[in-house]
């Protein structure tokens, strides 16, 4: 099944700016949490690693989801409002979106 491919208006002026702030934020952020999983991950694979060391390495993890979830829901309402405010001159995208 092919994914549904909607519209996507011009980008133009403030949008087009802060569309790029919100797109280099997200990639800046994930290559961030990204570079703190590898240490992790080698941490969790020792053999020799004691219960104290593991239990930090999960609770670093954890917060590194927090963030990602932070990340993730704030480029989203980013993005939402960027599209709702270009919708106004689109009457297609309109018209699919009711």
């Amino acid at each position: 099944m092919d994914p549904v491919a909607l519209p996507v208006p011009d980008l133009t002026g403030k949008n087009a700016a802060a569309f790029a702030y919100s797109s280099d934020r997200l990639v800046r952020h994930l290559f961030e949490i990204s570079l703190s999983l590898y240490p992790l991950r080698t941490e969790l694979h020792r053999t020799d690693a004691t219960v104290s060391e593991v239990r930090a390495a999960g609770a670093a993890i954890a917060g590194l989801l927090d963030s990602l979830d932070t990340v993730i829901r704030d480029t989203s309402l980013a993005m939402l409002a960027l599209a709702l405010d270009s919708c106004d001159t689109d009457p297609e995208i309109d018209r699919q979106a009711s």
